[in-house]
């Protein structure tokens, strides 16, 4: 019986080898059935490959460089400038009021100058 089955065997390889086009000495080739995994890595094979060909493909260099050539200079300076800018509006106000009260003095000092004259001439 065990004859029988290991001749069984050897025929259900050699159909298999003849099938596949295969020339496999092994034994347990009947027991090698396609499994998740090994379509798992033949399709990671697959994209590697074509991953490769897109790699090495010519790039554009134009289309992947910025348009503006210091937009990562003006993202950096931006928080800079905004406090900048704050400090420079404060100062301007400052110095608008200061003008503001030197032009009040002066309005101030000539009515007093001419309220004298009208009292003088009376």
């Amino acid at each position: 019986m065990e004859s029988a089955a290991l001749e069984r065997r050897q025929k259900l390889l050699a159909l298999r080898r003849q099938a596949t086009g295969k020339d496999e000495q092994d034994k347990d080739s009947l027991d090698e059935t396609p499994t998740v995994e090994h379509e798992a890595t033949a399709i990671e094979r697959d994209l590697k490959r074509k991953a490769d060909q897109v790699a090495t493909a010519d790039v554009d260099v134009y289309a992947l460089a910025p348009r503006k050539v210091d937009w990562d200079l003006k993202r950096d300076v931006e928080p800079s400038l905004a406090i900048l800018e704050r400090r420079t509006q404060h100062k301007l106000v400052e110095l608008l009021r200061l003008r503001l009260s030197k032009d009040e003095q002066q309005i101030q000092a000539a009515m007093m100058a001419r309220i004298e004259t009208d009292v003088q001439d009376e």
